[in-house]
């Protein structure tokens, strides 16, 4: 019998163990960016320029996990990640980012009040809303 090859990515459900959703500040996003690089992981940043010229220095980011990265070391998750962008201090961007499983578990749980508001904007945002007929 031919033995299965571990997936490229598999899904993390809201209901699974390691779902999350993390809050960084933007040196934590500089930091996991050159981390992401040192690793050679793809979900990211062409350099930390890129980054510095991409997101506003004070927003808040969320990471929340939405694939695990097989064939992978160190473990890792391919992330929805909610910025500010420099460009436009009133709008939101949503992406996806690779952070490890060390270094997302390393950054703080959205628990706050504040923070949760954040949670809740970031979906509100991603909604695209339809007339009631």
């Amino acid at each position: 019998m031919t033995a299965h090859p571990e997936p490229l990515h598999w899904h993390v459900s809201s209901r699974d163990p390691d779902f999350t959703v993390r809050v960084a500040r933007f040196d934590d996003l500089v930091r996991l960016q050159r981390e992401a690089e040192e690793i050679g992981m793809t979900a990211r940043w062409s350099s930390p320029a890129a980054l510095e010229r991409q997101v506003d220095p004070a927003t808040t980011v969320l990471l929340a996990p939405v694939l695990r990265n097989g064939r992978f070391e160190p473990a890792s998750y391919r992330c929805h990640i909610w910025f500010v962008p420099r460009a436009n201090p009133y709008a939101r961007t949503v992406s996806l980012f690779d952070v490890t499983a060390s270094s997302l578990s390393a950054l703080r749980e959205a628990a706050t009040p504040g923070q949760l508001r954040l949670v809740a904007r970031m979906l509100l945002d991603g909604i695209g809303l339809d007339p009631i007929s």
